[in-house]
């Protein structure tokens, strides 16, 4: 079961409609979030956060950042069909950011990200026993 449903997405990113993100119908919208885009933001985030959630376990914070996340992915897709160049100013155009898991959201799931253990392995030996098995002088 996910974290979140699609209209969850839908509506953080403005309720696009379907046709103007270039989909055939609302409901191929739908399932191409619900089969692709949900499953890939629910593992990003867990590998982000080093945590195995599931939908009765994810905090409420987290399963927001979740649907940032997929908002984001849904107006890339609006940005990359109208075309990936963006305006700035009178002058100057650059290329649409492409980052959907943005450092605000990175920096909003902090908190729930797990620290690593460090973990150092060691051998009963020591240098003049091992010295001694491989025979060396």
């Amino acid at each position: 079961m996910a974290w979140f449903i699609a209209a969850d997405a839908e509506a953080e990113a403005g309720n696009p409609t379907y046709s103007s993100l270039g989909f055939a119908s609302k409901a191929t919208m739908e399932s191409y979030l619900t089969d692709t885009i949900i499953p890939a933001v629910e593992d990003l985030v867990n590998n982000h956060l080093r945590q195995s959630y599931t939908d009765v376990t994810v905090p409420a914070a987290v399963k927001h950042g979740a649907i940032r996340i997929a908002a984001n992915a849904l107006m890339l897709i609006a940005v990359n069909k109208m075309g990936s160049l963006v305006r700035v100013g009178d002058w100057r155009v650059q290329l649409a950011k492409r980052d959907i898991f943005t450092p605000e959201i990175q920096a909003e799931l902090e908190p729930f990200r797990k620290k690593r253990t460090s973990a150092v392995k060691s051998t009963p030996f020591k240098t003049d026993d091992i010295k001694e098995t491989w025979d060396e002088d």
